[in-house]
């Protein structure tokens, strides 16, 4: 069996789940057969399926969670990442038990908690979160923290002399290269949006585009990011501006590294935040930084579903960004909507 890139030869197909189906097994409420589901699917989960279940406060949910995952016996799904930790659309599928996979992810989760992700802030800012704040504030703190990071592992690197020297120069050369891009970003950005502190986000471009939810829900398929576009290209606020389709929801080229290639699995990420931005059955309320940070995951659930058969969800909004996305950039796999009562 092929374990990297999307499906390879398999007996059984690949069901990446959303963590509301994993929510209504434990809860007793999935209308389907579990022992059906695991006969017939390979059933799949990520690094973003364990954050949702550690951001569970109760053990006793936590300890459910571990007893399901014993009985479903899962696949792990995890990114492939270039030597510079650059996402690829590559992924490869691990059969190791679940208790080693969570056991691993929550001592690397202390080791790096107190690292903000300054592109999910900033995510967040330009959505219109974050009020008070500047971009170059949450650049320099991330900067900060970077730095806080590679000295603490440093500090905890137990190998030789030499080895720790070698490690050193290796991360001194990540370190800069991370400034110099993060730098160049909140250089560009504060010179593009003037309103620094308080930048209106999703309003501002929802008034631009003439368009929200009641005109664009009604939008479906075939080719519904397309029939989007045809709508939005026709507001005031858009057909002056020489704006292109691919420029307008951020796929004409990468937003941090320009000149290199433009990986699928993060244009879904793009997307999936440029539809709830315009109002294409939007998340409520994801300025705020707990709800942005919910989006941000479930956008993250749907790329990681692309290397998979089936993605199944029972987040009618989810389903709908998700199997436009999957559409408009040609990706195979099939979402399944599970509605209440289903």
């Amino acid at each position: 069996m092929n374990d990297e890139g999307k499906q390879g030869t398999l007996q059984k197909p690949r069901l990446y789940l959303d963590q509301n189906i994993y929510d209504a097994i434990r809860k007793g409420e999935f209308p389907g057969s579990l022992e059906k589901m695991t006969e017939e699917f390979e059933i799949v989960y990520s690094n973003d399926t364990i954050k949702e279940i550690e951001a569970n406060k109760s053990d006793e949910i936590r300890n459910q969670y571990l007893d399901l995952f014993r009985k479903l016996n899962p696949t792990f799904l995890q990114l492939v990442l270039t030597e510079k930790f650059r996402i690829t659309d590559k992924a490869t599928f691990h059969r190791s038990p679940f208790e080693d996979v969570y056991t691993s992810w929550r001592k690397n989760e202390e080791e790096t908690s107190n690292v903000p992700t300054a592109m999910g802030r900033l995510a967040n800012k330009l959505i219109g979160g974050l009020p008070g704040v500047s971009i170059l504030e949450i650049v320099e703190e991330q900067k900060t923290e970077n730095w806080k990071m590679f000295q603490k592992t440093i500090e905890q690197f137990e190998g030789t002399n030499e080895e720790k020297i070698y490690l050193e120069s290796q991360l001194k050369q990540v370190q800069g290269h991370l400034e110099t891009v993060l730098s160049e970003m909140g250089r560009v950005l504060s010179e593009n949006i003037k309103d620094g502190e308080d930048y209106p986000g999703i309003k501002m471009l929802r008034q631009m585009v003439g368009k929200g939810p009641k005109e664009l829900n009604n939008i479906d398929h075939p080719n519904v990011i397309k029939k989007i576009w045809e709508e939005i290209k026709k507001s005031p606020g858009i057909k002056n501006s020489g704006l292109t389709m691919e420029t307008f929801f951020g796929l004409d080229k990468h937003p941090i590294y320009p000149n290199e290639e433009y990986p699928i699995y993060s244009k879904v990420n793009t997307l999936y935040l440029k539809l709830n931005q315009i109002g294409y059955h939007p998340d409520q309320d994801i300025e705020k930084p707990n709800k942005f940070s919910g989006s941000m995951i479930d956008s993250s659930h749907v790329g990681n579903a692309m290397f998979c058969k089936f993605f199944a969800t029972s987040d009618g909004k989810l389903a709908k960004k998700c199997s436009a996305i999957y559409e408009y950039l040609g990706i195979s796999t099939r979402v399944i909507h599970f509605k209440k009562g289903q």
